[in-house]
């Protein structure tokens, strides 16, 4: 019993010891005396609580408490009875957990505190961050194989409640299908014409659409820049002034887009007559044209300048090192640029 009682002296202590500061400090200010002549009798003034601030501030502590340090991850919730009910339980059951994260509670804990709380709150998660849709989890709780982007976009809006969905300002979006980009043979239609759809549809929303085969390996980089170049000279309508900067073979100054990307590009690009020869298949340029809501990332959140020197590159295949240096810095900044900023379309 001696430790609680040791414990209530030092409080004791403590308390005393601070009101002697408090005195101490009454006396000694030039104000006290002022203070104590009004008449008025001096009370100590009472802790104010978040919902007692002005609304501006507290939509400031909002902004800073439901922003998330990266993207959150939509999860769904699964069925209790997958052979029974139908593929998702109910419409507008969506939760958001942090990214990577197999089980956590909600990122908004503040909607949960009361009811004014949850009033103020309710959603701001969604309206404040990036909400990642991987297609795995999607298939996952779907027991379904592969799941193309136009497959999850559907899901998605099948298991988001539309208030839900009118919060949202900005979506993530990667496919598990690497079929959908067939290196050499160009590319599938199914995820585009939905992305540009969905764009369309839903102005409110940025979308950022991960490219599953954009991504670079140690063994070749020749897809990547495949991909990039095609990509940036496709969205962007082919801009002439970009053009003898994208990266290119080394020596005989032959842009890639000239070279190894000519089908990408051709099939990417408006034709002539192409309505009447391939209906279904729309050049991307075409298709998204327009669309300022939309921009292509690579399978990359960063680039190791290390790794990347060590990576090989071209026909024969040669490590990135033994490339002149301004090619290497040439390749690394269009390289920063995709996995950065993206390659949006152009207006």
């Amino acid at each position: 019993m001696a430790a609680p009682t040791k414990l209530l002296n030092h409080h004791e202590e403590t308390t005393a010891l601070s009101m002697d500061r408090s005195e101490q400090t009454q006396t000694s200010s030039p104000y006290a005396g002022i203070e104590n002549s009004s008449g008025f009798p001096v009370t100590r003034r009472e802790p104010i609580s978040l919902l007692q601030l002005p609304s501006e501030i507290r939509n400031m502590i909002y902004v800073y408490a439901l922003t998330a340090d990266g993207t959150l991850m939509c999860c769904v919730p699964p069925t209790a009875y997958p052979k029974k009910e139908p593929k998702f339980i109910r419409t507008g059951c969506l939760t958001i957990e942090r990214k990577k994260v197999a089980a956590c509670p909600s990122f908004n804990q503040l909607q949960f505190a009361n009811r004014q709380l949850r009033h103020e709150t309710e959603g701001l998660e969604l309206t404040f961050n990036t909400i990642f849709l991987p297609a795995a989890m999607f298939r996952y709780k779907m027991r379904t194989g592969l799941f193309p982007v136009a497959d999850l976009l559907t899901a998605f809006r099948k298991v988001c409640s539309p208030i839900r969905f009118s919060w949202l300002s900005k979506i993530r979006l990667q496919s598990d299908n690497s079929d959908e980009w067939a290196v050499p043979f160009g590319y599938s239609e199914k995820p585009f014409p939905a992305i540009a759809d969905f764009c369309k549809a839903n102005h409110h929303i940025e979308v950022q659409y991960v490219l599953q085969d954009f991504y670079i390996t140690y063994v070749s980089m020749d897809r990547f820049f495949i991909i990039g170049v095609a990509l940036t000279l496709a969205l962007r309508n082919d801009n002439s002034a970009q053009h003898e900067s994208l990266p290119h073979v080394a020596g005989d100054h032959q842009a890639l887009s000239a070279t190894w990307a000519d089908q990408f590009v051709n099939s990417f690009m408006v034709q002539p007559g192409w309505h009447e020869t391939s209906p279904s298949h729309v050049p991307l340029d075409h298709l998204f044209s327009g669309i300022d809501n939309l921009t292509i990332f690579p399978r990359m959140e960063v680039i190791d300048e290390a790794t990347f020197a060590t990576c090989h590159y071209g026909f024969p295949s040669q490590a990135v090192s033994l490339f002149p240096k301004e090619q290497q810095e040439n390749w690394l900044k269009w390289a920063k640029i995709w996995v950065k900023d993206g390659i949006k379309p152009c207006l």
